[in-house]
């Protein structure tokens, strides 16, 4: 294409009369050092036009991208915030009891697929992070490895559609009882089992006070923090374990999930867990907010590439136009002395021969160089 654009204003001028061109004395070949000079201006717009074109098209790919990304979760679920009133329970086993009873309340609505619930939506703004290690000589340090923990209720992974990889879910009698299972995400498996393919039954020292633990179930990893990346690993204990309250139920229906709303709001008020219900959203809401910085960004980036790319090769073509011009008093001589339009056109591409061969690889190592940046 650059060739192309650079043959386009010989052609014209091959076109042209020697009369014409002749009489316009004042034009000239130049001295060697401003035909040199002009041939690096050629060489530095061909480099620049490569690197711009590079980027848009990164671009456009990482906007396409992003769109079809997969979040490692299905979205479409209803959310809702249970809270409860402080001091209305005397021990932590009557919460859990409380909240598995709104759980099964819920999952006896007609129309409700599957419920779970979990101590931290995605893309909820909020996520607590600690460490974990295989030595169990001491407690998890700063030093180590760091993770997003969830406190879960079983039925969570099922209704979010996060795929099982290996084992289990936590059971009702685990999340009741105070047992010290985990389920991690692959991400956590590969970078603390690296020389493992099956880690279950294995242990791993965890840090907020959960201590060690047994892994009972490797689960896909769910992007919860930014939509374009996978930020950290992430480990899910049970309620009776790790207690972070409220509890967020996600609630999967068979048909429409915004219709459930009422329904939903009047089993759990049946159970009367004290607190005020908030947040009877759509977690496609929580994706669509994470995401659309990113997509104006992206967006954004890749018009001004586009733009950018664009006014540079309208920019190349005006910089051989005006060689070629610089040069037309010695292409009218040429022609009045009989060479033809293809000669004439092989004569400047002699010329620019070695000016694309250098620029070409110039601006594709560069744009090589920019590409983590695009």
């Amino acid at each position: 294409g650059l060739v192309l654009l650079g043959l386009l204003p010989v052609w014209k001028v091959s076109r042209g009369t020697p009369y014409q061109a002749l009489r316009e004395g004042a034009v000239q070949g130049g001295r060697a050092e401003g035909a040199r000079t002009r041939l690096a201006l050629v060489g530095g717009q061909i480099a620049l036009t490569v690197v711009l074109a590079f980027g848009a098209v990164q671009l456009v790919r990482s906007a396409v991208s992003l769109a079809r990304v997969h979040l490692g979760f299905d979205p479409h679920v209803l959310t809702v915030r249970v809270p409860i009133r402080p001091g209305q329970f005397r021990d932590m086993s009557e919460i859990i009891a409380l909240y598995q009873r709104v759980r099964d309340r819920i999952a006896a609505v007609n129309g409700v697929e599957s419920v779970g619930g979990i101590s931290h939506l995605p893309f909820s703004g909020t996520a607590l992070l600690d460490s974990y290690t295989r030595d169990f000589s001491r407690e998890p340090g700063w030093d180590h490895p760091v993770a997003n923990y969830y406190s879960v209720q079983p039925g969570y992974f099922t209704t979010m559609k996060i795929p099982f990889v290996q084992g289990r879910d936590i059971t009702d009698l685990e999340n009741s009882t105070q047992q010290h299972v985990i389920v991690i995400d692959e991400m956590l498996a590969k970078s603390a089992f690296p020389e493992m393919q099956n880690v279950i039954g294995q242990r791993l020292n965890v840090g907020y006070q959960i201590g060690p633990s047994t892994i009972v179930g490797v689960v896909g990893h769910a992007r919860s923090i930014e939509v374009g990346r996978a930020v950290r690993p992430q480990l899910y204990a049970p309620m009776s374990v790790f207690l972070r309250l409220p509890l967020h139920f996600t609630i999967r229906a068979q048909g429409d999930a915004m219709a459930l709303r009422p329904h939903v709001r009047r089993a759990i008020e049946e159970i009367g867990p004290g607190g005020a219900l908030s947040g009877f959203t759509m977690l496609t809401d929580n994706v669509a907010t994470a995401s659309s910085t990113l997509h104006a960004v992206t967006g954004f980036v890749t018009t001004l590439a586009i733009c950018a790319g664009l006014l540079s090769t309208v920019g190349l073509y005006i910089v051989i136009a005006f060689v070629v011009h610089q040069r037309r008093r010695s292409t009218a001589i040429r022609c009045a002395l009989g060479a033809s339009p293809g000669q004439l056109i092989l004569h400047h591409l002699r010329t620019s021969a070695a000016v694309i061969a250098l620029a070409l690889p110039v601006g594709v190592g560069l744009a090589i160089l920019a590409s983590p940046l695009f």
